[in-house]
């Protein structure tokens, strides 16, 4: 679908979009999250957390503004029919400086996602910070990553959903560890 083709549509999901700095990475990173649209309405409740993580060559600020189409029109749909409960959407940026989920020489981009932005997404917000209420989901290099973080964390998550996967890393070799 042509996101152009949604813009004059109103969708009452809040997006935030944030930033701080990585000791691991060295560096800022950006990340988007999409509030459920009762959130500040609502202080005592808590949400479970997906972390959606796209694709190469896009960024949490494109993912999270997709939104305004197709993604905030389909969040919006299984809430408001009843087939999916409200949850806190967290859009990471894998994309500046160096691209892709994994570790590698001088970029250590999954220990700053498991170390650094799930602990501070989790105290920030209130979510139920558990295996059974926390996903995580991708498409193409983010489906890569979801492979990856599942894999070599199932503790972490009851759920992965990986779309149109490219695999940048044997995760094989990650299930043998």
């Amino acid at each position: 679908q042509d996101p152009a083709a949604h813009k004059a549509r109103v969708f009452p999901i809040p997006v935030e979009h944030l930033y701080f700095h990585s000791e691991i990475l060295g560096v800022d990173k950006n990340f988007s999250v999409m509030l459920p649209r009762n959130y500040a309405k609502e202080p005592d409740r808590y949400y479970p957390v997906v972390y959606m993580l796209h694709g190469g060559g896009e960024n949490d600020w494109e993912w999270a503004n997709i939104p305004v189409s197709m993604i905030s029109e389909a969040v919006t749909k299984v809430y408001n029919d009843g087939s999916a409960t409200e949850c806190i959407i967290v859009f990471p940026n894998a994309t500046e400086y160096q691209g892709g989920y994994g570790n590698r020489d001088g970029w250590r981009y999954e220990d700053y996602f498991f170390q650094e932005l799930m602990p501070v997404v989790e105290k920030r917000y209130r979510i139920l910070a558990d295996k059974g209420h926390r996903a995580v989901g991708g498409l193409s290099m983010g489906a890569g990553g979801t492979y990856q973080f599942a894999i070599a964390h199932p503790e972490l998550f009851s759920s992965a959903y990986a779309i149109s996967g490219h695999c940048m890393q044997d995760v094989t070799a990650l299930s043998e560890e």
